[in-house]
């Protein structure tokens, strides 16, 4: 959750020259459309002028979280984007992401009842508004490469409503007269909200799915347990075998880590098939293989490819090159092996884990 207000954060700061540029352009406009004269910046308090460029730059803020701004347009439109606006909201979903695109729009309905108060705007309006605002991202969305939500729409037009009346409130907490009622209606958005969002919990449940599921689905590469128990780990290459494990100028867990991310990432596009053979008869002079051997077995399951189970793993091989695998419990008789089979692409090797294994054995040799 930190990470992303921290991300928001550095998003907001990022927008700030923007959010000017288009604060000025506009105030030029309103000059030219004798909406706006000089005089009147005269009688135009700075704290208005300040949360109007702040609403400015919020709104910036908005867009380009919401991917808006930065990204792309395509012509590529799918009305199946939008069948999600048709299933149950909020269930199986994030509550973390819920409640972060609620916080998203709070701020947002604070600065427009602040500066638009001389309108008026009843909390009926302040709700289409959020609504129209939110409704507006989420069909953009579509054009540019992502799925429009209704928890993001429902999410967002709530979190709007819940700023505009926190500001109102606040408002009426000012005046001696309606203090009281102010306060009741902070306190009451404030405890209604906590409720809601905790009553969300259970059915948004998606994030304890995902840890449920990251704790089944463990892949290769990402657990310190698993990095812990490798004893041994070489580097074959045009017919010479470099020890990496026990290299002090080799890299060797964090090649293992991108080794395993990149068999992961890639576990759907695997196929398994049983077989009986030796790391002799594997090797090829002009490809490059990373061997590992565990002192422990391992379990690695895919969540990828869910039939995919390597179970009581003490070897495996692994080609840089093509992405094939081999594995086992035995070094000497390998009893698996897995090849990448996606007739629509060919196999791309990781660049990175392929340049500092050839970096590493060049600076050997």
């Amino acid at each position: 959750m930190m990470s992303y207000l921290s991300e928001g954060i550095y998003i907001a700061c990022r927008c700030v020259l923007l959010g000017v540029i288009i604060y000025i352009i506009g105030q030029g406009i309103l000059l030219l459309a004798n909406k706006r004269s000089f005089k009147d910046y005269k009688s135009i308090s700075k704290v208005k002028l300040l949360s109007e460029l702040l609403l400015v730059i919020y709104v910036c803020t908005i867009l380009n979280i919401t991917g808006i701004i930065g990204r792309e347009f395509s012509c590529d439109f799918s009305i199946l984007g939008l069948r999600n606006f048709l299933n149950v909201p909020f269930v199986g979903a994030s509550i973390k992401m819920v409640t972060l695109n609620f916080l998203l729009f709070v701020p947002y309905g604070f600065l427009v009842d602040f500066v638009f108060k001389k309108f008026n705007l009843t909390w009926g309006k302040a709700l289409l508004i959020g609504f129209c605002s939110s409704l507006f991202i989420e069909l953009v969305q579509a054009f540019i490469g992502r799925l429009p939500e209704n928890d993001d729409l429902i999410a967002n037009t709530t979190g709007f409503l819940v700023g505009f009346l926190i500001v109102q409130a606040m408002g009426k907490i000012r005046s001696k007269e309606t203090r009281k009622k102010g306060m009741i209606q902070l306190i009451s958005t404030l405890i209604v909200t906590v409720i809601v969002l905790f009553l969300l919990s259970f059915v948004a449940n998606g994030d304890s799915i995902q840890e449920e599921q990251d704790g089944y689905y463990n892949g290769i590469g990402n657990n310190d347990e698993e990095i812990a128990a490798i004893s041994g780990m070489n580097i074959y290459k045009n017919g010479t075998v470099y020890d990496a494990l026990n290299s002090s100028e080799s890299d060797c867990y964090t090649w293992y880590s991108w080794m395993g991310t990149d068999i992961s990432n890639k576990s759907g596009r695997y196929v398994m098939e049983s077989q009986s053979i030796n790391m002799e008869s594997i090797v090829e002079e002009d490809k490059t293989y990373i061997e590992v051997e565990y002192a422990e077995p391992q379990l690695f399951r895919f969540y990828n490819n869910t039939s995919w189970e390597m179970v009581d793993i003490r070897y495996l091989v692994f080609c840089i090159e093509d992405g094939t695998l081999w594995y086992g419990s035995d070094k000497d008789v390998i009893e698996y092996f897995a090849y990448y089979a996606d007739t629509d692409s060919l196999y791309q090797p990781d660049g990175d884990l392929l340049y500092e294994v050839d970096e590493w054995l060049t600076n050997r040799n």
